[in-house]
């Protein structure tokens, strides 16, 4: 099933924590979209959800 591409941009100074992210991101078997989708939404029930 294809879905709506869309980019991030990874600043140099942070590519420490990208590649990080990632180890976990695999060692858990799951794609890096859907590891960033779960910190977005982690972060956004902790911090609030403005469009709710």
């Amino acid at each position: 099933m294809a879905g709506t591409v869309k980019g991030v941009y990874v600043q140099e100074k942070d590519l420490p924590l990208w590649e990080r992210a990632q180890q976990a991101a695999g060692a858990q078997r799951l794609a890096m979209a859907s590891y960033v989708l779960i910190a977005l939404e982690e972060k956004l029930e902790r911090d609030g959800d403005p469009a709710t």
